[in-house]
């Protein structure tokens, strides 16, 4: 598959392979930012959003608002950089 060689490429792929949690999981571990090539309901799917925050640094920008409200994404950020701790939800 070419999103493991390079995540981005899933911008090329057809819908229904957007839409496949199996092929973006791979694409957003390669690189996080594909996550923006998602299909619209894998973009806020916990196991995608935390294997792209995990790939990423920046992904961050990319996730939507509810995202840093997710025990497990949060962890998954902060695990990249310490400084990713200002975005979590004061309900956290």
């Amino acid at each position: 598959r070419a999103v493991q060689k390079s995540g981005l490429a899933l911008q090329f792929a057809a819908q229904e392979l957007r839409g496949d949690k199996e092929v973006v999981l791979a694409a957003v571990s390669q690189c996080g930012h594909a996550l923006q090539h998602a299909a619209e309901a894998l973009q806020s799917d916990k196991d995608v959003v935390v294997a792209a925050a995990q790939s990423s640094e920046a992904a961050w920008t990319l996730l939507p608002s509810q995202c840093f409200a997710e025990k497990d994404v949060m962890l998954a950020l902060i695990g990249v950089s310490g400084r990713h701790l200002q975005l979590a939800d004061p309900s956290l």
